[in-house]
């Protein structure tokens, strides 16, 4: 059995136990090669969350927790930087490679010290319907140096573009037991991205 058929066949089940594989056609699985994803029909794409720890608490004294960057992407869905990688007009050596790239176009991202490397891997899953594999990424700042990674997507190049903004994720719920994330997460979102945020 081939890679993709392998992949293909593992698509039978509901994911998370709140959605048929119809509803949410994702399923979790191992990260492939670069190369033999990139040689077949098999579409690559990274995505990465960049978060900061915080003590700092919101205008009604509920803590923030940590911050996490989200963007609002050019079709109108909430998601996190990133985006296909396995594009041979532009031949990236590896999916870190690949996942850079769209770091610095999406967020003008200082590689010199926020490279992603393969200890910031998290998770890959798989959607047949799209023959696509989106691979997911985090990484730890500090709280200054995740306002000035804000501060400088504003100047990233495809600022207006591919990103309409930057979101910060509520991680929070106010004492009405709706209004905070419980609202943010009726969002439409991007892929799996809703796993990330959720989890």
């Amino acid at each position: 059995m081939t890679e993709e058929a392998s992949l293909q066949s593992r698509m039978s089940r509901p994911h998370n136990g709140s959605a048929t594989a119809a509803e949410f056609p994702w399923d979790q699985v191992q990260q492939l090669d670069y190369q033999d994803a990139n040689t077949g029909s098999i579409v690559q794409a990274c995505h990465a969350m960049i978060f900061a720890k915080t003590e700092a608490k919101f205008v009604s004294q509920l803590p923030c927790k940590a911050w996490v960057l989200m963007q609002m992407r050019f079709d109108g869905k909430l998601g996190f930087p990133g985006g296909v990688v396995s594009d041979q007009a532009i031949p990236d050596t590896t999916l870190e490679d690949g996942l850079n790239r769209e770091m610095e176009e999406e967020l003008a991202l200082d590689m010199s010290r926020f490279a992603f490397s393969k200890k910031h891997y998290v998770v890959s899953h798989f959607c047949p319907k799209a023959n696509l594999i989106l691979n997911f990424y985090a990484q730890e700042v500090t709280e200054q140096e995740f306002k000035e990674i804000e501060g400088n997507a504003l100047r990233a190049e495809e600022y207006g573009h591919e990103c309409l903004g930057i979101v910060r994720i509520p991680l929070f719920t106010l004492q009405d037991g709706h209004n905070g994330l419980p609202v943010f997460l009726q969002n439409q979102f991007a892929g799996t991205s809703i796993l990330q945020v959720r989890t």
